[in-house]
């Protein structure tokens, strides 16, 4: 097996890893108006084969905006702050999903 073989298959499990902490974030916050990392690790633990910096990535992106900072709930944290998330507002989420869509080559058909 070559190493971008490898390479590749980690890029993909970390991806998927992303999608389902940003889904659990989605879920999480139609109950709750704001949540912080630790809420979503709680519910979509980490893979060991998942660097920790991931998980800074799980906000990066057009559905969430930060609404504040505070000290972080897991005991390991040792009360580092941590950033506050809330779902952006709709319209300029889909503002923001149309201009994403637009730059994005098209297919040739």
């Amino acid at each position: 097996m070559k190493m971008s073989d490898v390479q590749d298959l980690f890029r993909a499990q970390r991806h998927a890893w992303l999608m389902d902490c940003r889904a659990t974030a989605r879920k999480l916050l139609t109950t709750r108006e704001e949540i912080i990392i630790d809420d979503v690790t709680k519910l979509c633990p980490r893979p060991s084969y998942v660097h920790k910096n991931v998980t800074g990535s799980v906000f990066k992106d057009v559905d969430f905006e930060m609404c504040g900072i505070v000290p972080a709930t897991k005991p390991s944290s040792n009360k580092r702050w941590v950033m506050k998330w809330r779902l952006r507002e709709e319209d300029l989420s889909l503002t923001m999903r149309q201009v994403r869509r637009a730059r994005q080559p098209e297919m040739a058909e």
